[in-house]
């Protein structure tokens, strides 16, 4: 604070001290401005008190305002310089009044006098000022008699002062006594010669005796004869004056005898310059402290002996040990606890148990355990427990909670032990693995899944599922793969359709053997449209791409399927029964196909073409029996940018058939290429319909067979469509299997007259091929379709994730746009996002749907 601004400081508490300030008008300050005006011959007279950003008046004649801001005041100034009065005989040529808004608005000030109004020591609090609204000039006898107007009212406010200065030196005497008498802590005021003139209540207690039996008495007549007497001869510094206080430790003797241990504060007491000083002593008891210290003194040391002893029990065990107190605090732990449970390596000794490296959750389990050892004084155990030591392997452990009574009362400490019981716990995981799981193929056994099934049909009756399906599967002429090539390959070809049917379920699902070359699917919340249209032809889908290769050829695998499905709980029994039921009705019709036992619609039927449906099939197209169901595709950000055409045949009697239970059979009559055309057609009419109305345009995937894409019409007829039905070539997406470019049907120069067309062409079914990377290299691509069995991984097959993993890193270094098939749960939506898929198409972006219910996101 700069000099100036300390000034400033101290002349605001002299006013303020005054007690004037916002106070009622007083006669003798009335008659003091009254005569003012009379001496000054003038209509206005103030006495006005300058406060932080004001001017007040005390006393005022001839102005309304009661205060001013003290930025306009005139008599700002005058107090600057309160030696002498201030006087302005014509403010409106004035350069430093001329313009000041009481000058030139009301009250129209041109002459002041102020007479400044100062306390003791010097500071201007205010002024006695008169004022005229004409100029003048006052003469040498109205200055003095005005002069003499402000020593007046400076009188009256120095005596203001002191009467506020009285009323407060009251108050703290009062205080003082009162809090001398009610303080908690021992008071005396002691005179020179020691003796007590005055004690509280509290001291009188302190040392058990009556406070008259005190008074007037030399204080160490009750102090203990072998305490050092604290000299309370207070030294008067020799530079400032000043009397410094004496603080030291002594001991009292007790009315009954003992000892009471008080700190003891001497400070010196002036009640004015003349009278003798006083000393005042403020007796703090600390016996119950000093005992207490005593006591943990001895209860250190004790502790010490103890904790070597314990020391020398625990620090040579191999698993962790720690000793708890019943609050979470650690007592004592050993070297193998200190590398497991201590974040840094160093003991944490002192510390709450909070602070272990154990995890929150697996800390709260312990707690609990912990607790309740304590609370019924019996050992408490958990195992096993997963663990991963802050220094050592991860392993499983058994906890062992040990209470520990204490002899002297309730509470009590508790040994924790952590032993590592990994080996054991893996062998009886390994034991009761081998007990749910089929030796030779590592599917589900039987226990394993009648277990499984009967959790998903209890799942149906909470509501908590859309219903479970069973598929049995057997292998059509199994016996003969065996006596011809012999056992060996008999298992290589068991192995191998388990783990084609693996690819052709969900994470949830599961494939189980039940024996020699049966086996059973059981699909876990499904809907009956999932199940039939999607999951069920996926089966016979994955079992016809099983080949064991031999060293003069290969061993295909063929298989017969029946399903069941049911929305509402009934013994897994009877499930499996209709399953196999449909099975059989598989077999008699000539086996190598799938057949649904009786679902929600009343009625079964086969899912492959036998005589009827072959006649039927050919009748299709010409009955507009055929129909387009639309899949969305969506971007990263879940906007749909394509939809993918898939054939349906609604079939009168059998219902809707997918087409994998139908392909052969067209391919095999020769209608591929007729039905190709419809499917092409319909397509390019359905998406200049959609286009027409939409700002961004969605594109279309169409799949053609390699027939229909190597044939010299296809460029030619493409293009007439897409004239006809004036649709942008790039919204067609030509899809092409890898099958089509591994063999010799489709050629380089039949893809480039595809991709000459405008549209889009793109690889389906990609890592499916025995050459999936060099179908890359068809500069035609634009983009690739992931094959859903490499999706239905993720998660739980690290091979396919790998594989998958590699293909998008590739393509995208390639320009290439990646679409992943089958996409049916977030997790895998994640997991693809984060690798860079551009596409999703499953199950969960939306179901295949008619046209006219297709909403685009």
């Amino acid at each position: 604070m700069s000099t100036g601004d300390s000034t400033e400081f101290d002349r605001l508490v002299a006013l303020h001290r005054t007690g004037l300030l916002d106070t009622r008008p007083e006669a003798a300050y009335d008659a003091i401005v009254a005569m003012a005006c009379e001496v000054a011959g003038v209509p206005i007279a103030l006495v006005s008190l300058v406060d932080t950003d004001r001017q007040w008046f005390k006393a005022r004649v001839g102005l309304e305002a009661a205060e001013t801001p003290r930025d306009v005041a005139f008599c700002s100034h005058a107090i600057a310089t309160p030696a002498a009065p201030f006087v302005v005989e014509n403010a409106s040529e004035d350069p430093r009044f001329c313009g000041n808004p009481l000058v030139v608005g009301d009250p129209a000030i041109r002459f002041y006098a102020g007479f400044p109004i100062v306390d003791d020591a010097g500071h201007g609090l205010g002024t006695l000022c008169v004022i005229d609204r004409e100029p003048r000039r006052l003469s040498v006898d109205q200055m003095t008699r005005l002069r003499s107007l402000a020593d007046v009212a400076q009188e009256l406010v120095r005596l203001r002062g002191m009467a506020s200065d009285l009323d407060e030196a009251r108050g703290r005497a009062v205080l003082f006594e009162r809090g001398f008498d009610a303080a908690g802590v021992g008071n005396q005021l002691v005179d020179r010669d020691g003796r007590l003139l005055r004690i509280n209540q509290a001291f009188a207690d302190m040392i058990g005796r009556a406070p008259d039996e005190l008074i007037g008495r030399p204080w160490w007549e009750f102090a203990h004869p072998d305490s050092v007497r604290p000299n309370l001869d207070l030294e008067r510094q020799p530079d400032s004056g000043q009397v410094t206080a004496r603080r030291t430790i002594g001991r009292y003797i007790h009315a009954n005898g003992s000892v009471v241990w008080a700190v003891i504060q001497v400070v010196p007491v002036f009640f004015d310059a003349s009278s003798e000083r006083l000393d005042y002593v403020q007796v703090t008891n600390i016996t119950d402290a000093v005992e207490a210290r005593r006591q943990a003194e001895d209860a250190a040391t004790e502790l010490a002996r103890s904790e070597r002893r314990l020391a020398s029990l625990i620090d040579p065990a191999p698993d962790p040990v720690v000793r708890l107190t019943g609050s979470g605090v650690i007592e004592a732990m050993n070297p193998a606890a200190v590398r497991a449970l201590c974040p840094e390596g160093r003991s944490l000794v002192g510390h709450h148990a909070s602070d272990l490296a154990v995890p929150r959750a697996l800390f709260e389990q312990v707690w609990a355990s912990l607790i309740g050892a304590l609370e019924t004084g019996a050992q408490r155990e958990i195992s096993p427990l997963w663990f991963e030591p802050v220094a050592g392997p991860p392993g499983w452990y058994r906890v062992r909670m040990m209470p520990v009574a204490e002899p002297d009362g309730p509470g009590g400490s508790v040994f924790f032990t952590a032993s590592n019981i990994t080996s054991a716990v893996e062998n009886e995981q390994r034991l009761a693995a081998l007990a749910l799981v089929d030796p030779l193929t590592g599917a589900a056994n039987r226990a394993a899944l009648y277990d499984r099934l009967d959790q998903a049909l209890g799942r149906l009756e909470r509501g908590s599922s859309a219903g479970v399906a069973v598929g049995m599967i057997d292998l059509d002429h199994f016996k003969s793969i065996n006596d011809t090539y012999g056992h060996d390959t008999g298992d290589a070809a068991l192995t191998a359709v388990v783990d084609a049917l693996r690819s052709a379920v969900r994470a949830h699902d599961t494939v189980a053997r039940l024996g020699g070359d049966e086996f059973v699917v059981m699909f876990d919340d499904v809907d009956e449209d999932q199940m039939m249209q999607t999951l069920a032809p996926r089966i016979t889908e994955q079992i016809a791409r099983v080949n064991i290769p031999l060293h003069d050829g290969a061993v295909s695998i063929r298989g017969s399927v029946g399903v069941a499905w049911t929305p509402k709980q009934l013994p897994g029994r009877d499930l499996i029964a209709q399953a196999d039921n449909a099975l059989l009705q598989a077999k008699r019709h000539g086996r190598n196909r799938l057949w649904t036992a009786h679902t929600t619609t009343g009625q079964g039927g086969p899912f492959t073409s036998d005589t009827g449906l072959r006649r039927d099939l050919t009748q299709a197209l010409h009955r507009d029996q055929f129909s387009l169901r639309y899949q969305p595709i969506q971007d990263r950000s879940g906007r749909t940018t394509a939809i993918e055409a898939l054939l349906r045949w609604d079939h009168p009697d059998h219902g809707t058939i997918v087409p994998a239970l139908f392909m052969n059979v067209l391919i095999e009559t020769g209608l591929i290429a007729t039905v190709g055309h419809w499917v092409l057609r319909q397509a390019i009419v359905d998406a200049a319909s959609i286009n027409a109305t939409r700002a961004a345009p969605v594109a279309v995937h169409v799949n053609l067979s390699p027939s229909e894409i190597a044939s010299t019409q296809l460029s030619s007829l493409v293009r007439s469509l897409l004239r006809e039905h004036d649709l942008e070539p790039a919204t067609l997406v030509i899809e092409v299997t890898e099958q089509s470019l591994a063999g010799t049907t489709v050629s380089s120069s039949a893809m480039s007259e595809l991709a000459a067309t405008g549209v889009q062409v793109a690889l389906d079914d990609f890592g499916t091929g025995t050459s999936s990377l060099s179908h890359l290299r068809h500069r035609a691509l634009r983009g690739v379709k992931l094959d859903r069995s490499f999706v239905n991984g993720i998660g739980h097959d690290h091979i396919d994730m790998a594989i998958l993993a590699g293909a998008i890193g590739i393509a995208r270094e390639l320009g290439l746009d990646v679409v992943a098939e089958g996409v049916e749960t977030s997790e895998q939506r994640s997991w693809l996002l984060d690798r860079g898929c551009t596409h999703l198409q499953g199950w969960l972006t939306g179901h295949p749907t008619p046209l006219e219910s297709l909403e685009l996101a």
